[in-house]
């Protein structure tokens, strides 16, 4: 039988190091992120994909944890400031902040043997705000080579397009709103006027440069009606096109922005890209 870790069980348990999983609490401009470590099968060291959810995180991609995890993988998840019990105040910067801090976190882990983390190398897997705030992250960290954009958000071309436009403004705030819920400190105008504000800061087509260089995996979702492809996906999918062709593997899915039908299909097609591009795989 060829192992294929979305529809097989590992094969044989380390009985010294088995697959587990280890809670974890971190820093971030001293607040409290809470976090889970699912570690791999085997003494390891792994290395470690942090898999980043969305706003407000109500699909949190635990299936492709267990999927990943299979394959050899440490997974980190955690909660952004402000959100899920996780301590501070919820903001787009924020989250950006709170994922360089998380890999930051997973570098002292690595220094425990015991916790299993390589700290040569981390992988992102990103969900729709998990995914822009992967790849704010991955093109200046040079220990982040390989990134995943999964129905993902650019926030700063989103904002360019509302600014003199009332009526998509709108329809963003009453989309926000039933998410204020899950977190503290920012309701639904602060929230756009964040990204209005730091419009050019947040637009990954400024970052191309540097993206292009990364192993960048970007699957969107053709009938997404909050990260709309042509806006959040094929302009960017473009510019890496054509700035490294080689690195940039894409696909479009017949599905929503969660993938709610295709989970099979989007946990293979990671793994299917990890095989191709990950030399340790």
């Amino acid at each position: 039988m060829n192992f294929n870790p979305v529809i097989h069980d590992i094969e044989k348990t380390d009985p010294d190091f088995p697959p587990g999983m280890l809670p974890l609490a971190f820093k971030s401009k001293s607040s409290k992120l809470l976090a889970t470590l699912f570690q791999a099968n085997g003494a390891g060291p792994h290395k470690t994909v942090l898999l980043l959810h969305g706003f407000p995180g109500n699909e949190v991609n635990f299936d492709i944890a267990h999927v990943l995890r299979r394959a050899g993988y440490n997974i980190f998840v955690f909660h952004y400031r402000g959100m899920w019990g996780s301590e501070g105040t919820f903001g787009w910067k924020n989250s950006v902040e709170d994922v360089e801090s998380a890999v930051k976190f997973l570098e002292e882990l690595s220094q425990t043997e015991s916790n299993r983390v390589r700290a040569d190398e981390f992988i992102i897997v990103g969900h729709s705000m998990g995914g822009f705030a992967g790849l704010m992250n991955a093109y200046q960290n040079t220990k982040v080579k390989k990134a995943a954009f999964l129905a993902g958000f650019n926030f700063g071309l989103f904002a360019e397009m509302i600014k003199q436009n009332d009526m998509l403004k709108n329809i963003s705030i009453e989309r926000m709103k039933p998410n204020i819920k899950f977190i503290n400190g920012a309701d639904a105008d602060d929230l756009l006027n964040e990204m209005i504000e730091n419009s050019r800061e947040f637009n990954l087509l400024n970052y191309s440069d540097s993206l292009s260089k990364k192993k960048i995996l970007m699957i969107g979702a053709k009938y997404d009606q909050l990260a709309m492809t042509e806006i959040h996906h094929t302009p960017l999918k473009n510019i890496l096109e054509q700035r490294s062709k080689e690195n940039l593997t894409e696909s479009i899915f017949e599905s929503g922005h969660s993938f709610s039908d295709k989970r099979i299909l989007l946990s293979q097609k990671i793994i299917n890209w990890l095989k191709k591009v990950d030399v340790d795989y």
